[in-house]
């Protein structure tokens, strides 16, 4: 069996992190462990960037460094969702304090996997501010970005993806919220699961991102949901495929069983009660708002689709059972239905969230492009 050390050393990476969440969650992580996962992670982004050997990857992940690093976190859900539950771990030691309930704007019930990498940058150098732990957001795309470059074949195509993803992430991608990372994840999730040859190794590889993407948010969950359900439909069950089960088995052994244990809910508490306000806002036709938002998220992709394939006479090749395409579907209706039952004003909520909640929507369009685009090249 050939060794293939690019993605031995992405699983090997990909594990470091889920490694410190379950230290984290054991009660056993300290600042000479943080620092060794920590110095582990720098060198396998080294040895991967020295192996794929593309310039432009490279300068991509250091422009990211740089701005990092040059911008502190100022905007509301990074200062105080994300950064202050590792602020809290920091301090506490304990990846759960947070489920004492303080502050009820603080989500409590999100879960932890970013906030606990986060901590650990931060107890590796021994000190907390709001710039260094940032830098977690830079290794929760690391492995993701590395998968959806390698899906193209060309350079070319692989340069215009990045351009592209630092369009659709923007400042998300830096500024400590999680949206543009968990969406990342989760194409490259669904890339994975997509492949032919879905040897052990690969399964592996998207067990463990699976693992973090249910980890990251509360969407997380429905994302690898849906991603699970589209698989289903889209190919063949395979009995190796069972592994997929264990992102399921994490979730509530180090997270949702802890939560259960208190009485901590978010905003949203959504449940029967909320049929009232879906049929409501069936009734008032609102569902053209929620729908006109969304497609007014997604309008640069579309028409970046129509454009492209004008000029480029690209035969669109269209599979009603491909994976991405599932997903998209899955998603959208998802999404349609959350702001149906949202109990915050319609308005409201659309306004602070739909930029970001759309993510992995915009991602899939861009994706689904690229590769139709290349087809049409030839070096």
């Amino acid at each position: 069996m050939q060794v293939n050390p690019i993605l031995y050393t992405q699983i090997f990476f990909a594990s470091l992190m889920l490694i410190n969440y379950i230290f984290w969650a054991m009660g056993i992580q300290s600042q000479p462990l943080a620092a060794f996962i920590l110095l582990l992670l720098v060198i396998s982004s080294i040895f991967l960037l020295v192996k794929i050997n593309n310039k432009n990857i490279t300068i991509f992940f250091i422009a990211m460094l740089v701005a990092s690093l040059g911008v502190p976190c100022w905007q509301w859900d990074a200062q105080t969702i994300w950064l202050f539950h590792a602020k809290r771990i920091f301090f506490d030691m304990d990846l759960y304090s947070q489920l004492d309930g303080y502050d009820y704007c603080c989500m409590n019930d999100y879960p932890n996997m970013v906030p606990s990498l986060s901590a650990s940058i931060a107890k590796s150098f021994n000190i907390w501010n709001e710039i260094i732990p940032k830098l977690s957001s830079i290794f929760f795309i690391f492995i993701p970005v590395i998968i959806l470059t390698n899906k193209f074949k060309y350079n070319v195509t692989k340069t215009i993806f990045l351009i592209m993803l630092l369009f659709f992430g923007k400042k998300f991608l830096i500024n400590g919220y999680i949206d543009a990372l968990l969406a990342i994840n989760f194409v490259s999730l669904l890339v994975l699961l997509e492949r032919k040859d879905r040897n052990n190794s690969n399964i592996i590889l998207g067990v463990i991102t699976a693992c973090l993407i249910v980890l990251m948010k509360n969407e997380g969950m429905l994302l690898y949901l849906i991603s699970i359900i589209a698989l289903l439909l889209s190919s063949k069950w395979e009995k190796k495929l069972i592994l997929l089960s264990m992102p399921f088995l994490i979730y509530f052994a180090t997270w949702k069983y802890q939560v259960d244990q208190t009485d901590i809910h978010n905003f949203m508490n959504i449940g029967f009660h909320s049929i009232d306000t879906l049929i409501n806002r069936l009734t008032n036709k609102e569902i053209f708002i929620i729908l006109k938002s969304i497609l007014l998220q997604l309008s640069p992709y579309l028409i970046l689709w129509v454009g492209v394939a004008a000029i480029t006479n690209i035969r669109i090749s269209f599979n009603p059972l491909n994976l991405l395409f599932l997903s998209f579907i899955g998603y959208f209706s998802a999404l349609t239905l959350i702001y149906l039952v949202t109990p915050v004003d319609l308005t409201t909520h659309i306004g602070q969230s739909i930029d970001r909640i759309t993510m992995p929507l915009q991602l899939i369009l861009i994706i689904s492009l690229l590769i139709n685009f290349e087809k049409k090249l030839r070096f």
